[in-house]
């Protein structure tokens, strides 16, 4: 019995040896089957060489007119083939540029033109470029787009290969080295030369298509161009014409007193007439400050980056709208290394630009500080007449007599009841599929009645989540002319 048992457990071992070893010959397939075709070109190198001799060897015994024949064409073959490939490619430069006719937006597309000087003609020989663009930000899929392009040059020496990639998606794109392989007619001799020509480009954050929030509280709806000219200047700042107006109230006014007000607004008098603390307040601030707070863990949106994207769009969109109005913005995010602050003032077109590449390169992180439990953090920090834009993951609204509470749902709830009596304009908005069902706003409308905080489900299109960068269109040219025979052109 324990024989057998010995046996089958060494039988399995072997087994499981024999399956091991299989996984490790998965992975380097690639290798290998490159190798056999590295050994098939120096087989065929070989066979080339001994026909040669033996083609010398019948033409010193026979000296015929087919030995003749027969030793030309070989040695035409071994000097063209063998030892030209050798000697024909001299010096190799590679330039690449980008041409933008303004910033690269997400969903857009990118021109890149590579120009590639050799310094000697190549002739009887065929040239294949390749050139690679690769995400940057760790939270890609890793896919690259790959633009190769195959021709014949002749006798010319300077090409310009350009490509256009469509469907860029937001972030830095970081160019890899560019590829050269030179071969001859029969495929026997095959050089591949590798070009450093680094280089980065980054493309901005645009929320989806036909998106717009003109309607959201803190917003002045249907503004004309008129009042997007700036007009005065208040403090050193352009403003703009409704800005102007905004900032020009009836006067002062009074509000009851609350926790956090500066001294300075208590209007003694009314307090000294018997009518309790009062503040003054006016249009001004009333005008407040936006602060957008921008959800940027991972787990919020379910591994989704496409929805992360599109809030990350979202927020520079309400940026450039709240400036364009003469509003201060500040943006928050929390991640992994906690909260971050980015302001943006108005009429200041140098931080509107450094928020704009900041969400641009924006990544967002595994672990970071709850977005609920933040939003009151922040709403307790706020002055009257401010607004909050909150832009999160999708979330359940939950139910207020719930044996379950949701701990997310209680801090919205929260957030919103201490946002109505700090007099704080709190918006949420929420990314979700297009093809997922809209949460139930009347479940939001009861849990939130009488606190005048505003939940808005943003449904992301699919096409806006399938996008994907690839290479629509490729050609060389010599001297801003076609001159070249293309051979292939493809892209991945």
């Amino acid at each position: 019995m324990k024989r057998n048992e010995r046996k089958q457990a060494g039988q399995a071992g072997k087994a499981e040896a024999m399956q091991t070893g299989q996984a490790g010959l998965a992975a380097p397939s690639r290798r290998a089957a490159e190798r056999s075709k590295l050994r098939s070109r120096y087989f065929a190198k070989a066979m080339v060489i001994l026909l040669l001799g033996a083609s010398l060897a019948a033409l010193y015994a026979r000296g015929g007119a087919v030995e003749w024949l027969l030793a030309t064409v070989l040695a035409a073959v071994s000097i063209g083939c063998l030892i030209f490939p050798y000697f024909a490619v001299g010096k190799l430069s590679v330039k690449r540029s980008v041409k933008e006719a303004g910033r690269l937006f997400d969903g857009g597309e990118m021109e890149v033109q590579l120009k590639l000087r050799f310094s000697r003609p190549v002739p009887f020989m065929w040239v294949g470029v390749s050139d690679e663009v690769v995400p940057v930000s760790a939270a890609r899929d890793g896919k690259r787009v790959m633009a190769r392009h195959a021709f014949l040059p002749g006798l010319k020496r300077a090409f310009q290969l350009t490509y256009t990639v469509k469907g860029l998606r937001r972030g830095e794109l970081d160019f890899g080295t560019v590829q050269v392989t030179v071969g001859d007619m029969l495929g026997l001799t095959v050089r591949t030369f590798e070009v450093v020509c680094a280089g980065k480009a980054l493309v901005h954050a645009k929320a989806p298509a036909g998106e717009s929030f003109s309607d959201l509280p803190g917003f002045r709806p249907g503004s004309t161009s008129s009042e997007r000219q700036p007009i005065a200047a208040i403090g050193g700042q352009m403003i703009t014409a409704a800005a102007r107006a905004s900032r020009s109230g009836a006067g002062p006014d009074v509000r009851t007193y609350m926790p956090g007000d500066s001294p300075r607004r208590v209007d003694w008098r009314a307090m000294a007439r018997g009518l309790g603390m009062q503040t003054r307040v006016s249009n001004a601030e009333e005008a407040g400050q936006l602060i957008v707070l921008l959800e940027t863990t991972a787990s919020a949106y379910g591994g989704d980056e496409r929805l992360f994207d599109a809030h990350v769009g979202r927020a520079a969109l309400l940026i450039g709208q709240a400036v364009r109005e003469g509003k201060n913005v500040l943006l928050l995010t929390n991640g992994a290394d906690g909260r971050k602050e980015q302001k943006v003032r108005a009429g200041e077109r140098a931080d509107l630009l450094a928020a704009e590449e900041q969400l641009a390169r924006l990544q967002w992180s595994l672990t970071g500080e709850p977005l609920p439990q933040l939003v009151s953090d922040v709403v307790a920090g706020m002055s009257r007449g401010a607004a909050l834009v909150c832009l999160a993951a999708e979330m359940k609204a939950g139910k207020a007599a719930s044996a379950e509470p949701e701990p997310a749902a209680d801090y919205v709830v929260y957030s919103a009841k201490l946002a109505a009596v700090r007099g704080v304009r709190l918006v949420l908005l929420l990314s979700q599929k297009a093809t997922e069902a809209k949460p139930s706003d009347a479940g939001w409308s009861k849990r939130l009645q009488g606190t005048g905080c505003l939940v808005k489900s943003l449904p992301v299109p699919q096409a806006y989540r399938n996008q994907v960068p690839e290479v629509a269109d490729s050609n060389m040219t010599v001297d801003g002319e076609r001159g070249v025979i293309h051979v292939s052109t493809a892209s991945s």
